[in-house]
């Protein structure tokens, strides 16, 4: 797990970026620390789904190291998932009928229990924060129309989760 703190910007809900080191910050935190929490989210997502086929399959106790099989593979994400077939497995030496379980439990999981809406918003963050990480780093005015807030993150702190 990972944890952001939403503290130092009470009061101004686009604080100005600024850079820092020659790296571009982005409301505060550097666009490195923003792409590893994206990518600690997608890994947490995948890693719920995961957990979820290993216990419908009966193997909880197998979950870790499939877990860790996936990540030596470098499959970080449900996208890397779907991806994958036999061929890839057996190159990558992932079990490839764990890796079709899992696939299948994907497309269920996605239809169950993902909102479209809020991957539509993430597709949307994702565009944004590409085009801010290649804009040139003179262009202030246009960053801060395109500032975004870390993901499950609300300008001025962390959401409440489940609510």
């Amino acid at each position: 797990m990972f944890g952001v703190s939403g503290g130092g910007m009470h009061g101004s809900m686009s604080p100005p970026d600024f850079e820092m080191g020659g790296q571009m910050m982005m409301n505060g935190m550097d666009t490195q620390a923003y792409e590893m929490a994206d990518k600690d989210a997608k890994r947490e997502k995948l890693n719920a789904v995961v957990i979820e086929t290993m216990n419908f399959l009966g193997m909880a106790q197998n979950t870790d190291r499939f877990v860790r099989l996936l990540e030596k593979a470098d499959v970080i994400c449900i996208p890397d998932v779907e991806k994958l077939n036999q061929e890839k497995c057996e190159k990558l030496s992932l079990p490839f009928e764990l890796v079709q379980a899992l696939q299948k439990r994907v497309k269920v999981w996605k239809m169950d229990l993902v909102d479209e809406a809020e991957q539509e918003l993430e597709r949307g963050e994702e565009h944004y924060i590409k085009k801010l990480m290649e804009m040139p780093q003179g262009d202030h005015q246009m960053q801060m129309q395109m500032q975004m807030p870390m993901p499950n993150m609300m300008p001025y702190g962390p959401q409440e989760s489940g609510h």
